[in-house]
């Protein structure tokens, strides 16, 4: 009973610390087309509370399509399953690992998914960002900049452009010290999770399809 007290709290704690998840990628390219779908999509993580109708309807559509797609993930028996794969010492932050492994495993298989080629996707991505800034949350503002100059969605190509991304989330709290090296488990598992991935991602497609 301790034990589950202090895990709950132990995940309330870490839901303040991280309010957005990182797993940029997959959630640019559910957002479809429309551009204030996608700024949603892509700032959602970063708003906060149940009442957005003072946002635009598209962008307000976007930040509840998000939000019911990292719903669908988190209970998914293909991630549950990819959070097995990490090690008891960071099993607290498997959730973070794996959201951005699977960015990773996106990236890998790409061209499964998508006939645009990643970086001119990801280009694209940026300048929507970019052209509604004065709509996004003063947090993806600051973000903005750094994200496109380092190229942070193609980046995750490689387990060296994880590392760094899971690197940064290690440094914003005591609690997320874990994090720190972390890509060598997905290094070591990589096999595995693409795996899981690719039994995953086309029921998350087919879910965010359904919805609309």
């Amino acid at each position: 009973m301790i034990k589950q007290a202090l895990d709950r709290a132990f995940q309330l704690a870490m839901h303040s610390v991280i309010r957005h998840r990182m797993n940029f990628l997959a959630h640019l390219h559910l957002a479809g087309s429309d551009p204030e779908r996608i700024v949603g999509n892509l700032m959602a993580d970063f708003v906060r509370g149940s009442d957005l109708e003072h946002f635009a309807p598209a962008i307000e559509r976007g930040i509840r399509e998000h939000r019911a797609i990292d719903a669908f993930t988190d209970a998914h028996p293909r991630f549950l399953e990819s959070k097995r794969l990490i090690s008891p010492a960071r099993r607290r932050c498997s959730g973070i690992i794996v959201d951005l492994a699977f960015d990773h495993c996106l990236c890998r298989t790409w061209d499964q998914f998508c006939d645009v080629p990643l970086e001119e996707f990801v280009e694209g991505g940026y300048q929507v960002l970019e052209a509604h800034r004065d709509e996004l949350p003063g947090k993806m503002v600051r973000m903005l900049p750094r994200m496109i100059r380092e190229n942070w969605l193609v980046s995750y190509r490689e387990v060296d452009g994880l590392a760094r991304a899971l690197d940064r989330l290690s440094q914003r709290s005591p609690r997320l010290g874990m994090l720190h090296g972390s890509a060598e488990e997905v290094r070591e598992n990589v096999d595995a999770l693409e795996e899981q991935f690719l039994a995953f991602y086309p029921e998350l497609i087919a879910f965010v399809q359904q919805r609309r």
